[in-house]
């Protein structure tokens, strides 16, 4: 099966919606058996490491000072919107 994967920006560091991301990843790795694993973007992230890694199975730093490009992210789905494990690829599929 495939692991759960958050990212969070070392900039902010471990703070509520980085705790509450975390938490929420944790819940649903659990429910679904698979592992979660934390991608962490920023210069001097081994705060946020450490105490992300006490909650994912694995924790990925991708150093990097300031964005090599301007993006935007866009919202895929509204907020209203449920996720349907039927939509998903059959691989995904618990």
């Amino acid at each position: 099966m495939n692991d759960i994967v958050i990212s969070l920006f070392a900039s902010t560091g471990f703070d509520k919606s980085a705790q509450g991301l975390a938490g929420a990843g944790r819940r649903l790795a659990d429910e679904l058996g698979c592992g979660l694993r934390a991608v962490i973007l920023g210069a001097e992230a081994d705060s946020l490491a450490a105490e992300v890694a006490r909650v994912a199975d694995a924790v990925i730093v991708a150093e990097q000072a300031e964005p090599a490009q301007q993006f935007s992210i866009r919202k895929a789905t509204s907020a209203n919107q449920r996720y349907d494990p039927a939509s998903a690829p059959a691989e995904c599929r618990p």
